[in-house]
């Protein structure tokens, strides 16, 4: 009599696998003064990114980096049903291993190592995300782990490949959210280590970070590490010292010399016959002043479309902000008043 567990229309696999060795037997050991084998101590694994990976989701991406592969889909924003109402949205992370991901079979009930993996991605994650903005709401991210080559390569393309998603889904957030991972392995610093290197190290560190707006959003380390192995590592200087890693600085300033060319610019297009000013005014200085005034008017009207065109990147001028705002019949109505009455002579 067959078991009650036993499927007889499947190919029921061994319960445990483990997958073969293909290594050379010179590869698997590592001593103390040898150098990085493969790569250089600052080189890092080639990256394949590829957004809108699953139709059905709002938003998905697919990074690979090497023997690290990981699936992301996001579903929502939606309305969060049998909760009480919250001014912010919130962020749910789930990460699940494919049972041929690692090299023991994993099960398919979730485990320590996936709710800590989720932890980790989400606190990398909260501090990008524009959650205020989604009141009671919430955005459900889910990645599966393909192939998992350490636990700091899952954690690092984990938030890299959620960050796209979620960009991929039109969430609103800060910035994208870069992630890498660094060991301190004898006397050197190698970034993005494998299974292997991350067991031979003495400390493994993971930084998370907007550099958009040059924001640190998770830490995760784990091994023995001091304070200032953790000062050395290429991750915290490109940080402490961004002209160093990131060259220079493209801060903009404006000064009294700049600031004053837009005036200069309103201020002889503000009428285009300074003697008729001059003949209603009956007076130079009162002429003066009506100039002045109209610069300050023009230049009012052109601070006010530089503000709407840094917050509605549109192309179209007004007749582009209209209808972001009001809908399409506005803006419409407003070109064809526009063409027909207001400036119907100008092209």
């Amino acid at each position: 009599m067959a078991q009650a567990s036993f499927d007889r229309r499947r190919i029921n696999g061994p319960e445990e696998s483990h997958p073969p060795i293909f290594d050379d037997a010179e590869n698997l050991f590592w001593t103390l003064g040898q150098s990085r084998k493969a790569r250089n101590p600052t080189d890092i694994r080639p990256i394949f990114l590829q957004p809108g990976l699953i139709d059905q989701a709002n938003g998905s991406a697919y990074v690979e980096t090497e023997r690290t592969k990981i699936a992301c889909a996001v579903y929502g924003p939606r309305q969060s049903k049998n909760n009480a109402y919250n001014e912010k949205g919130k962020l749910n992370v789930e990460v699940k291993f494919a049972p041929f991901s690692c090299g023991h079979r994993k099960a398919p009930i979730r485990d320590a190592e996936d709710r800590s993996l989720a932890m980790a991605i989400h606190q990398a994650l909260v501090p990008s995300v524009r959650l205020e903005l989604l009141p009671k709401s919430t955005i459900d991210v889910f990645l599966t782990i393909i192939e998992a080559d350490g636990m700091e390569g899952c954690i690092a393309s984990g938030v890299v490949a959620a960050s796209t998603a979620l960009a991929d889904a039109g969430v609103e957030m800060l910035g994208l959210v870069m992630s890498c991972a660094s060991s301190i392995v004898g006397r050197e610093i190698w970034l993005d280590p494998t299974e292997g290197e991350a067991q031979l190290a003495k400390g493994t560190l993971v930084l998370s970070c907007m550099p958009a707006v040059n924001t640190v959003t998770s830490v995760w380390q784990s091994g023995q590490m001091s304070l200032g192995e953790v000062s050395e590592l290429p991750l915290s200087m490109s940080l402490t010292d961004p002209d160093v890693r990131q060259g220079p600085s493209t801060e903009k300033s404006v000064g009294l010399i700049n600031g004053k060319s837009p005036v200069d610019i309103f201020l002889p297009h503000t009428d285009s016959s300074p003697g008729i000013v001059i003949a209603n005014t009956k007076s130079v200085g009162a002429s003066l002043i009506v100039w002045s005034l109209s610069g300050v008017l023009a230049w009012t009207g052109a601070s006010s479309f530089a503000e709407l065109g840094s917050a509605i990147p549109l192309n179209g001028g007004a007749q582009a902000y209209l209808s972001y705002a009001y809908g399409p019949l506005v803006s419409y109505l407003f070109a064809w008043t526009a063409i027909i009455a207001l400036k119907p002579g100008m092209p």
